[in-house]
């Protein structure tokens, strides 16, 4: 809307303008250098319509894996965005966790679709079926056939994202690491030698804080945020400073 003032702004200054000697060429030339500048960005930027935004419309789902029936929640509708952001969750939470924050709505209201799922024993997947960690998000991602997609995994959901992070999945765009547990899985040399986007967010009086700038500091493309004051779950302490950052990194993400 204010580069639509701006475009009628300008075409008002030129329908007015005299060529005279005064005025010359030159502001004329710099105004429709704007012009042109104005309009590259509007159809650079990515708008959602009003039908779209009216369908930012969230099920509750659920897939059978290994036995288990595993429930999640996913966004559909108002995506003009193509990566999905898979959420997990520590191990005093589910997700509803997400739910309840507004992460969801955050995410849902930017443009990116979501998957948020409850780990198997938690929430709603509960079952008897065997599970393995390691190998869980891929079954997960490959019965889903999720495109592009940024995996958050907070706490002890960590013991699930990192095997799967290592085995560099090709359409695993970005890693959102949030004081997870199992970070001496892989060495150090390892962490160094990932390659992805990574965006690491912990709490300030975190007991992880060494583990954390031991391991995932040294990623060579990690953005790092330190929540002031926060604890282990420092989303809950900061959701303003939450927010904003993973929008950011999810922006920064081609």
């Amino acid at each position: 809307y204010n580069e639509y003032k701006s475009y009628l702004r300008c075409m008002e200054m030129i329908t007015n303008m005299q060529y005279s000697k005064t005025i010359g060429l030159v502001p004329l030339i710099v105004i429709v250098l704007l012009m042109i500048h104005i309009f590259n960005n509007m159809a650079k930027e990515p708008q959602i319509s009003k039908s779209e935004k009216s369908d930012c419309s969230q099920k509750l789902s659920s897939v059978d894996l290994s036995n288990l029936k595993v429930f999640y929640y996913e966004k559909t509708g108002c995506s003009i965005h193509d990566v999905t952001v898979i959420l997990l969750h520590g191990a005093r939470f589910n997700k509803d966790t997400w739910k309840s924050l507004g992460t969801l709505d955050v995410i849902a209201h930017n443009g990116y679709k979501y998957l948020a799922l409850d780990l198997p024993g938690y929430g709603e997947s509960k079952g008897q079926g065997e599970v393995n960690p390691p190998t869980f998000l891929k079954e997960f991602t490959d019965k889903l056939a999720v495109g592009k997609h940024v995996v958050v995994s907070p706490s002890m959901s960590g013991s699930y994202a990192i095997p799967y992070v290592f085995s560099r999945p090709s359409n695993l765009v970005g890693w959102v690491a949030v004081a997870p547990v199992a970070l001496s899985s892989e060495s150090v040399e390892e962490y160094r030698k990932l390659s992805m986007p990574v965006f690491s967010i912990y709490g300030e009086k975190d007991s992880f804080v060494p583990a954390i700038k031991k391991h995932i500091s040294e990623i060579p493309d990690v953005k790092e945020v330190m929540v002031p004051n926060g604890s282990h779950p420092c989303y809950l302490d900061n959701p303003h400073l939450w927010h904003s950052s993973l929008l950011e990194f999810l922006h920064s993400i081609r």
